[in-house]
């Protein structure tokens, strides 16, 4: 289990990701992560497109300025609530999850780790005092 943050944190990578990169729309050119793992389920037969995609979402975003960090996919000129973190050079280090690691690594790590246990991969919110705190696991 890797704990990510909370919803709006993790729509706004979505959202990032969808506006910044995929720009034929939502799910246009990283359909398993955007679409499957966000929806809630990555089914572990699409896991494989989901690491290429993301490969592909971290080159795209190591290009981006931390500028262009969309909060919300449907008003992406709606500024993030949070910081650009320091240290930040691009896109690619904007999204730290509420343990501070980076969410581009961390989704690198749970692909990795359902690859290798044959897994699907859900995001499932975790019930806290005022939000949703979402948290990412293998299971089949």
């Amino acid at each position: 289990m890797w704990t990510v943050g909370d919803d709006a944190f993790l729509h706004s990578f979505f959202s990032t990701v969808a506006y910044q990169v995929e720009t034929g729309g939502w799910g246009s050119r990283a359909p398993a992560l955007t679409t499957d793992l966000y929806g809630g389920r990555l089914p572990f037969e699409r896991v494989d497109a989901a690491r290429a995609e993301l490969a592909a979402v971290r080159r795209a975003l190591e290009q981006l300025s931390p500028t262009a960090r969309v909060f919300e996919y449907e008003a992406p000129n709606t500024p993030t609530p949070w910081p650009v973190p320091p240290g930040a050079a691009t896109l690619a280090d904007c999204f730290l999850t509420a343990s501070g690691d980076n969410l581009l690594d961390i989704l690198e790590e749970v692909l990795e780790a359902a690859r290798e246990a044959g897994t699907d991969v859900e995001i499932r919110p975790f019930a806290g005092a005022d939000t949703y705190s979402y948290y990412v696991t293998g299971d089949r």
